[in-house]
């Protein structure tokens, strides 16, 4: 019996202990802010920005049509993201909050798209961006194509996270 019991911890002890687990990535929660954005042109050229640029998205609805490069901040937490940040009487204060779907590739659990829809006047305006990098300590996302004056290019936001 003794032999029994003691052969029965060593078959648990020893294949019980190993734990599967499939990688895992980052939740993107936390708060970040925009130190650079790179727009390309067709052409394939360029512009990086990396001052007190102000990016306007053509036809802006939003605040996330208007980003300042290192004043913009953004906060996400669960299914919502916060932008318009102040800091009011010591405590973090955000201007607007909207609901938002991150999708993951199904087979790979990397996060691949994050989609924003702001509503105005019951009207739908989604922004829609590829995610990038979505590192501990930053997150880029890429703006889908838009042309501006016959002329079409992306933009990639550079986000650093700077807190929970």
């Amino acid at each position: 019996m003794k032999l029994l019991i003691t052969t029965l911890l060593s078959i648990i002890v020893l294949t019980g202990c190993y734990q599967y687990g499939e990688a895992t990535y980052p939740t993107l929660d936390g708060t970040y802010t925009l130190n650079k954005i790179v727009l390309q042109t067709q052409t394939g050229e360029l512009v990086e920005y990396d001052d007190a640029f102000s990016f306007v998205y053509p036809n802006p609805i939003g605040p996330l049509d208007s980003l300042k490069v290192n004043k913009t901040r953004i906060h996400i937490s669960g299914i919502e993201l916060y932008i318009g940040y102040r800091f009011v009487n010591y405590v973090d204060s955000w201007d607007y909050n909207y609901l938002f779907n991150i999708n993951r590739d199904p087979l790979s659990g990397e996060w691949c798209y994050m989609n924003v829809d702001y509503i105005v006047n019951g009207v739908i305006y989604p922004r829609n961006f590829i995610i990038l990098e979505d590192g501990a300590e930053t997150m880029t996302l890429r703006g889908p194509t838009r042309e501006v004056d016959g002329e079409k290019y992306h933009y990639t936001l550079y986000f650093d996270r700077i807190g929970p």
